[in-house]
């Protein structure tokens, strides 16, 4: 998960297709953690974040 966060961490807060791969990447640990509820939950809060970097970087064409 580290390598994941410090993806995130280097996009700008206005690089939704940054933000969004990172996430994606993010989501896929969370969804291997199954057997640690608190992650399963961050992964679920996480997941709007997600979408809605990916639908911005969608409708900018990025």
């Amino acid at each position: 998960m580290s390598t994941e966060s410090a993806r995130l961490a280097v996009c700008l807060p206005d690089d939704d297709r940054c933000r969004c791969d990172a996430l994606s990447y993010r989501q896929s640990c969370y969804l291997q953690c199954t057997d640690d509820i608190d992650l399963v939950n961050a992964g679920k809060e996480e997941m709007v974040l997600l979408k809605e970097a990916c639908a911005r970087a969608r409708a900018a064409g990025r």
